[in-house]
């Protein structure tokens, strides 16, 4: 019984137990349950939570209306707008169809936008950048007044449809109603605490009729000031023209109503300008108003015509055209036609349709200009030009004034008539100002005037060595016009003095080059007026002109001067004086050669006074004398190369001139009253002068009729040979002037000779007179024996009759070798005849 109890205690579940056991595997398995509910839904919540990030979602709400405005001191800056804005977790909005308004200073009535299909806004950083093209549409430059304050930002984030204010249109237009700069670009960034909207992405501008592109911009919102990072180009119409805008970078500043170009350059149908800087005032008109350049500013015409400085201001019209340019720090010019030209400043005017109509150069002003065979410049302090249309339409210079002091100079280059080496001829104007008026003829305009005032000059050079200056206070110069042929145009190259009177003080030199036997010398002159004709190549001088030369001095009532020869004719009252070079005598006697002076009715010189030829009139010999000596005749020539004189009837004259020559005469010894006096007059109708040489004395040969005149004897032939000898002062000037002005020595006449003396005459075919000792030596032939009449005598004939003028006796000589000297008592001239 014990046993079974304990079997039984022991193998038995009680029922308590079992109760114990189930309720507690029901709190485990619905604590289990529990858990698994709670895991699943913590793992669903989790995956409900982690999917938008799995999908790329970080959405925190969305709104259909969204608006952000920015005002300073009340007026508002900028409103961001968009249809739709949808918020991230991190802080960014996602904005679409968006519209940024952005408005000027207060009182500038300006409003810009930007407007795009998707723009990113980080509010936090205040920045929106945009996705997909964007769209700004900006007022055009207009004056405005910014207003810079504390900056105050205002948030409102509001359902459109229950708003009730609507946002501001973004593509409003401004107050003025002027017309407005379309941009399109991608990739644009707008920081909302600036005000800077910016992108690195292309861009395509449109402004009116303008159309362009560029790379990159910024945007300020507050200055309205537009920049263009690169690549700029423009091109369309502005004031019914067409233009073209390059530059390397650009700025727009609108309320300045100024442009700023990076090494730009603004082309129209009519001028381009360019420069490394260019700033642009724009007109209300939306066309340009000024342009101001710096560093290689350029302006180049339609004509061909470029102008270089490093500062330019230009004003344009009110149809856009040019109508002031003005150019400093050193402008250099140049055109198709082959000129250039140089100033420290230059200033061009236009009229309505852009056309220059004058302009001025100051400072250090050069123009030069080259074609085939001619060379011109032009120099001067201040060139002032007025412009005016030729026959086409074009406009050419019509007159220009240089001054402060100017010259023009043209240089032709002349091709030998031998064919050697061309020649240059130059023709130089100077003077304190310079007028130049131009023509037209064939279709090209040409300078055909130069008139100029105070100090005025003219240089010629002929290229051959001759060289002839002269200066005046006024001048007055003709241009060849353009030659209708080849030959004209080497005949008469177009710039080349034509015609020139100068008049006020003028003063002439010319120097003549070296040529043969005659030696480089220089002419002088001096006169009232000159007047000068390349036809001729002569210059006439009047007015109390005076000529020197080498030796020689030459005044009348008109002078000529001949270019490259050197010659000079002077007409009406001629005088003049030689003078030589040198001293003669003893060397305690010496003194210049005596002067030779000169009358005629006109004369030549040759050869800078070498040679000259002096003609009179039929009631007024042509006169050459000294101290000493004298000649008178119609014409006489002279040639101091050679020493040797030439007087003689004008060519053409059937009637034979008179030659008068009186010479000094040594006084012999005796008491007679027939002593010479000291002078021996002799006339003929030629008479040739030739100095001492190696071959003889010099001597004058009369020919024509021959009269001699003595005082107390007078002696006629049909030639005689006078010779003479050197006095000790005066005696070596006679070879320097060719003038005959040593003393007689003697005289030696033939054919016909008759002599007469107070009391008695004779006759013979040949007598020698021997001025030392007044020996008069007649002889005749053997058919024809010399023969004397004598008042007391009567009748003395031999073989040769002597008259001893120191004692008034006669010596004849018979056939037979006899002697018979005779004493004649001559019959005294009156005291006092």
């Amino acid at each position: 019984m014990a046993m079974g109890g304990r079997r039984g205690k022991a193998g038995s579940i009680s029922v308590t137990r079992v109760r114990r056991w189930l309720l507690a595997g029901v709190i485990t398995l619905l604590l289990v349950l529990a858990g698994l509910i709670g895991y699943t839904r913590w793992k669903t919540r989790k995956l409900l939570m982690d999917l938008p990030h799995r999908l790329g979602a970080d959405i925190k709400s969305e709104t259909n209306g969204f608006t952000w405005s920015q005002s300073v001191k009340g007026h508002t800056i900028f409103t961001i707008h968009a249809a739709k804005a949808i918020q991230r977790e991190n802080g960014k909005t996602t904005l679409h169809d968006v519209a940024i308004t952005m408005y000027g200073a207060p009182g500038s009535n300006r409003t810009d936008s930007i407007r795009g299909a998707e723009f990113e806004y980080d509010q936090p950083n205040g920045v929106v950048r945009a996705a997909g093209d964007v769209y700004l549409d900006l007022a055009a430059p207009t004056p405005s007044v910014n207003s810079v304050g504390d900056v105050k930002s205002e948030v409102s984030a509001k359902n459109a449809a229950t708003s009730d204010a609507a946002p501001s249109k973004p593509d409003s237009p401004p107050g003025n109603g002027s017309k407005r700069i379309q941009v399109t670009t991608s990739g644009l960034t707008f920081l909302q605490k600036l005000g800077i909207a910016a992108t690195d992405q292309p861009l395509h501008i449109v402004y009116g009729d303008m159309r362009g592109s560029a790379t990159g911009a910024d945007y300020e919102s507050d200055t309205g000031t537009l920049k263009l990072h690169s690549a700029v180009e423009m091109n369309g119409m502005q004031n019914r023209q067409v233009i073209h805008v390059r530059a390397a970078a650009a700025e727009l500043d609108r309320a300045s109503q100024r442009a700023t170009l990076h090494a730009g350059r603004i082309a129209t149908d009519d001028n381009r300008a360019s420069g490394d800087l260019m700033l642009i005032t724009l007109a209300t008109s939306g066309g340009i108003d000024r342009i101001h350049s710096e560093g290689h500013a350029t302006l180049e015409g339609k004509g061909g015509m470029t102008a270089q400085s490093p500062k330019m201001d230009a004003q344009m019209g009110d149809a856009g055209k040019l109508h002031d340019v003005l150019m400093q720090g050193g402008v250099q010019f140049a055109n198709t036609a082959g000129s250039t030209g140089s100033a420290a400043r230059a200033e061009v005017h236009f009229n309505l349709a852009g056309v220059a109509t004058s302009a001025n150069f100051d400072g250090h002003v050069r123009l030069d200009q080259v074609a085939p065979g001619v060379e011109r410049s032009l120099t001067a302090e201040r060139l002032v030009t007025a412009m005016a249309p030729d026959a086409a339409g074009r406009m050419q210079m019509r007159e220009a004034t240089a001054s402060g002091p100017a010259m023009v100079r043209t240089a032709v280059s002349a091709p030998a008539k031998t064919g050697g080496p061309s020649t240059i001829h130059v023709s130089t104007l100077r003077g304190t100002s310079l007028r130049a008026v131009t023509a037209q003829r064939g279709g090209v305009t040409y300078v055909s005037e130069i008139t100029g005032t105070g100090n005025t000059q003219l240089v010629q050079d002929d290229g051959a060595g001759t060289v002839r200056t002269s200066s005046g206070d006024e001048l007055h110069a003709t241009l060849f016009a353009p030659g209708s042929s080849a030959k004209d145009k080497a005949k008469s190259p177009t710039g080349q003095v034509q015609t020139a009177v100068q008049v006020g003080h003028v003063v002439v030199t010319q120097r003549s080059p070296a040529k043969g036997t005659q030696t480089a010398g220089e002419t002088r002159a001096t006169a009232a007026r000159a007047e000068f004709d390349d036809a001729t190549g002569g210059l006439i001088l009047t007015g109390s002109p005076q000529v020197t030369s080498p030796g020689l001095q030459l005044a009348a009532d008109r002078i000529v001067l001949h270019q490259g020869s050197g010659d000079a004719e002077a007409f009406g009252a001629v005088r003049g004086v030689y003078v030589a070079s040198g001293a003669t005598g003893k060397a305690e006697e010496k003194r210049p050669a005596d002067p030779v002076h000169l009358l005629a009715d006109h004369a030549t010189v040759a050869g800078g006074g070498s040679a000259a030829k002096l003609f009179g009139t039929a009631g007024k010999l042509a006169r050459m004398w000294s101290s000493t000596a004298q000649i008178e005749a119609p014409v006489i020539e002279t040639d101091r190369a050679s020493g040797k004189l030439f007087a003689h009837a004008a060519a053409g004259d059937a009637s034979a001139g008179t030659v008068r020559m009186l010479l000094p005469v040594q006084a012999g010894a005796g008491k007679s009253s027939l002593a010479p006096t000291g002078a021996l007059r002799i006339t003929g109708g030629t008479l040739v002068y030739t100095p001492a040489d190696a071959r003889g004395p010099a001597h004058a040969d009369i020919g024509g009729g021959v009269r001699m005149d003595n005082p107390g004897s007078q002696l006629t032939a049909r030639s005689a040979v006078a010779t003479l000898a050197a006095t000790p002062l005066q005696g070596g000037g006679s070879a320097a002037t060719a003038l005959p002005s040593g003393n007689l020595q003697t005289v030696t006449a033939t054919g016909d000779v008759h002599l007469q003396q107070p009391g008695r005459s004779g006759t013979g075919e040949r007598l020698v007179y021997t001025a030392a000792d007044q020996r008069y030596e007649l002889t005749g032939t053997a058919a024809v024996p010399p023969k004397v009449i004598d008042s007391q005598r009567g009748t003395l004939s031999g073989t040769s009759v002597i008259f001893h003028g120191a004692d008034d006796s006669v010596e004849v000589s018979g056939q037979d070798g006899h002697r018979v000297r005779t004493e004649t008592e001559v019959a005294r001239p009156a005291k006092g005849k």
